[in-house]
């Protein structure tokens, strides 16, 4: 979007994140933050919430495991910062 700035946007067509994605739109969770990485093996999300909305988002992290159990998804952790961080896959 800005080279000169730094400013890049992307897609991706994985059914994960963009279930993650519907999910959170549907329940009006807008996170500050979304950072994904990608090892060569395992997928990580960092998600950045409020702590008003971490209940909600560990509630929901939890049903997407269920849906994908292919995936092995599970909650690494959860800590504190200016709000709160999530860790899924």
């Amino acid at each position: 979007m800005s080279e000169s700035e730094g400013i890049y946007s992307g897609s991706n067509r994985n059914p994960v994140i963009q279930e993650i994605n519907r999910v959170f739109v549907k329940h009006m969770i807008f996170p500050k933050s979304r950072v994904h990485r990608f090892d060569g093996k395992k997928l990580t999300e960092e998600i950045v919430v409020t702590a008003f909305k971490l209940g909600a988002v560990q509630n929901l992290v939890s049903r997407i495991a269920r849906k994908f159990p292919d995936w092995k998804i599970s909650l690494a952790g959860v800590q504190k910062y200016p709000g709160n961080i999530i860790r899924t896959f």
